[in-house]
């Protein structure tokens, strides 16, 4: 996995998390942080989390919010978008 790698599947799907690149890829979550955070620093993607909005449903959902990272520049609004009633989809 090469760093253009992780950006070429970002641009492509959009909106991506931790937990789907490091499947995707086969790699560490720390490994892939790092790429990330190089990623955020050079304006390519950047880092929302999703607030979850839970239904009491039983899929054991993270109830701190969903890390996500999408493609392109951060929204100048800056409002914190709101997962659905289960979560990142």
């Amino acid at each position: 996995m090469i760093l253009s790698e992780v950006r070429n599947h970002i641009r492509q799907h959009g909106k991506v998390t931790l937990p789907e690149l490091t499947e995707h890829f086969d790699s560490s979550p720390e490994s892939l942080r790092e790429m990330l955070d190089f990623l955020i620093g050079k304006g390519f993607v950047h880092r929302e989390f999703l607030t979850p909005s839970c239904s009491g449903c039983s899929a054991q959902c993270d109830r701190h919010g969903v890390e996500i990272f999408l493609w392109g520049k951060q929204s100048i609004s800056g409002s914190r978008p709101e997962a659905s009633a289960c979560g990142y989809r």
